[in-house]
């Protein structure tokens, strides 16, 4: 089953640097579909920390042990 997604081109700037290292990682062709799993993965992360805030401003802060154990967590 293919599933449709609706596309939307842009122009970004970009260190060249990165550029050179997504190419490479991305094979010949994949470079769009590289930077969108990023981004995908970066909105995810997003979310996850606005969610953490909500939460801490429900329930107050966190053992700050805790705090690291989680951010480990979501470097990975």
């Amino acid at each position: 089953m293919t599933i449709a997604i609706e596309l939307e081109k842009k122009s970004v700037t970009l260190p060249k640097s990165d550029v050179t290292s997504a190419q490479e990682r991305a094979g010949k062709g994949g470079f769009s579909a590289y930077l969108a799993e990023a981004l995908a993965l970066k909105l995810q992360r997003d979310s996850m920390l606005d969610e953490y805030a909500r939460m801490e401003a429900r329930h107050g802060p966190v053992d700050e042990a805790e705090v690291e154990r989680v951010m480990r967590l979501m470097e990975q």
